[in-house]
Order: C-alpha cells, then sequence, then structure tokens
C-alpha cells in the first residue's frame, strides 16, 4: 500500500502524459524548469511548442484553454491535492514574473501561464480573485489587472470534448476520471503509444482508493512506478481486438515494435502470416524443395521456357523418356 510519508510529484505526473501526448507532435514537455538565473527549480510544467502554429494533431492532445492561446510556450502550474488560493495564487505570479525575466528573448505574447486544477474552487474564492468563466466551460480569466495574464483551468468543469479526456484522467472526482478513462480506451486515438495507456491506467489506480492496498510500498511515487501498476492493462486491451484495431488505435509500427519476429506471427493462420507479402517475399528463406511442396507437377514447371524445364537431366533421362513416350503413342 502507499505509505503516508509516501512523496507523490503531481506536476512530474502530469508532464509524463503530457511527454507522451506530444513530443511526438514536436511539442517539448519539460517539469522542474529553472525560471530564474540562480533559482531553485520549480513545480511547474513548461510546453513548449517546436512548430510555426498550432497543428490540428497538437490540439486534440490538449485541453480547452490550452487549445485556445496562441503562444507558443505554456507554463502550468498544477495543483491536484491542493486548492487554488492565495498561496498558489502568488506562486503562480512568481513563476510567470521570473520566467519572464529570464526570457527576455521572448515577447509577451509569447508565453502563457495556466493554473491548472483538479479540485473545483469555492465561490468566494473566485469572487475574490475576479475569475469568471469564459465561453468554454472550466475555463476563466480574470478581470484582475494583476491576474489577466494567468488563467485557471478548473478539470472538473471541462466539457465532455474528447481533447479534455487526458487531463480528466486527473480529476478530482472519480466519476469524471473513470468515464474520460473508458472514453480514451474505448475510442482509442491512433498514434498513441502503448506506454500512455500504461500510464494512465496505473494513474487510474493510483487515484482509486479501493485498489491501492495493491500498489508497492515506495518513499516517492514515480513515472516508472505508475506505468509498471499500468502495465497489466496490456493483455486486456489487446485481447478480442482484431489486427485491423490494432493498426486503427496505435499504428502498425508501434504494434510490431513490441514483438520479437515470432512474435508478431503467434496466432495468425498461414494466410494471415503471408498477407500483404509479395510472391518473393513469401518464398524468401525457404530451400527449393520446401518452395515446391505440394505443388502438382504441371505447376511446378508453369511459367518455364522449355530449356528451363530441361536444365539440369541428363541427355540419357531425357532420351530414355522420349522413347518412353513414343511407344505409349505406337
Amino acid at each position: 500500500m502507499i505509505k503516508k510519508t509516501s512523496i507523490i510529484l503531481w506536476h512530474k505526473l502530469l508532464a509524463t502524459m503530457f511527454e507522451e501526448l506530444l513530443v511526438s507532435l514536436d511539442i517539448l514537455v519539460s517539469s522542474d524548469i529553472q525560471i530564474m538565473t540562480n533559482p531553485p527549480k520549480a513545480d511547474i510544467l513548461l510546453i513548449r511548442r517546436e512548430t510555426p502554429q498550432w497543428t490540428k494533431e497538437q490540439l486534440m492532445r490538449l485541453p480547452d484553454g490550452i487549445q485556445d492561446t496562441k503562444a507558443d510556450h505554456i507554463l502550468i502550474e498544477f495543483k491536484f491535492s491542493e486548492s487554488v488560493n492565495i498561496d498558489a495564487i502568488n506562486q503562480t505570479l512568481a513563476y510567470d514574473t521570473f520566467f519572464k525575466r529570464t526570457n527576455k528573448s521572448l515577447r509577451s505574447d509569447q508565453i502563457q501561464t495556466f493554473i491548472l486544477t483538479s479540485k473545483t474552487p469555492i465561490k468566494e474564492t473566485m469572487k475574490m480573485f475576479e475569475y469568471t468563466q469564459t465561453t468554454k466551460q472550466g475555463v476563466y480569466h480574470s478581470t484582475n489587472i494583476l491576474l489577466k495574464k494567468i488563467h485557471l483551468i478548473v478539470i472538473n468543469e471541462l466539457s465532455d470534448a474528447p481533447h479534455n479526456d487526458f487531463v480528466k484522467c486527473f480529476s478530482s472526482l472519480k466519476r469524471l476520471r473513470q468515464k474520460a478513462f473508458k472514453q480514451i480506451t474505448k475510442v482509442g486515438r491512433k498514434g498513441l503509444s502503448v506506454k500512455f495507456y500504461y500510464f494512465i491506467n496505473g494513474l487510474i489506480k493510483l487515484l482509486n482508493r479501493k485498489k491501492q492496498e495493491g500498489l508497492k510500498m515506495e518513499s516517492e511515487i514515480t513515472s516508472n512506478l505508475i506505468m509498471e501498476i499500468g502495465k497489466d492493462m496490456y493483455d486486456a486491451m489487446l485481447s478480442g481486438l482484431s489486427h485491423d484495431d490494432y493498426i486503427e488505435r496505435f499504428g502498425a509500427k508501434e504494434i510490431l515494435s513490441k514483438f520479437k519476429a515470432e512474435e508478431r506471427l503467434f496466432g495468425l493462420r498461414p494466410e494471415e502470416r503471408l498477407f500483404g507479402l509479395r510472391p518473393e517475399e513469401r518464398l524468401s528463406g525457404l530451400r527449393p524443395e520446401e518452395r515446391l511442396s505440394g505443388l502438382r507437377p504441371e505447376e511446378r514447371l508453369s511459367g518455364l521456357r522449355p530449356e528451363e524445364r530441361l536444365s539440369g537431366l541428363k541427355l540419357e533421362d531425357i532420351e530414355a523418356y522420349l522413347r518412353k513416350n513414343q511407344k505409349r503413342h505406337d
């Protein structure tokens, strides 16, 4: 079980999820970034776009609020176990300020800072900091002169749009986590790695108190441990899926990379093993007698020129055959 003294660095777990989602799409994800010249590192997450504009594929893996910004440097202060309060606001303002001072080459519109919270803030807090909802559910902007640059995303209030499912796995509400998890695994997302599914399954188990008794005792709950916990999902997810489903969910390259050559063919019927191969590929590696095994004599010789059919035969064998054949016609 998890010790009461176990350390869970939630921003690192969030970083791992975004790494699996975004790095393949030319987006850099960093945790514990340096925000000052000689500082302690901050518990804040940086998502940096490395493409000229946000692409459709990138946006489909980012939640509302972050989707809507044109900035290419996204700072995220993630609050999972703590509520949004004055300390969280002050800390985020400090991160935003010092990051901008350290990165003077960046324009103000290239940087956008968010507070991403798992718990729903109380109404008094939202009123105190002058946060009001935008046209997107769960996305808030402040009219306070100091907080205009700090946007707030409340995970519990985000819509059911597929691109919100990823962060909703970090919701403080079990029903929302389970719903998002089911949606991700049921629908599938082409191009996501198997490691991503390991991680999400392990995360859900970590957050499900009824199953925490089965977790390893560790002083720190790391992303690697979460993936180990979630590996048992692999067989459950892949069992019952057709090969077309594998490719649709993960892509052929991702699936085949997990297996050795002989494992890739395990359980397939002979015609399935050869499907899609050119004739020369099907026969590659076979001895001549294996290539011809099972063929009728006329099939073995089909397509050969007369001299090719006779090649290798002794002259006396050919003459003997001709004499024998002549007698049959006499």
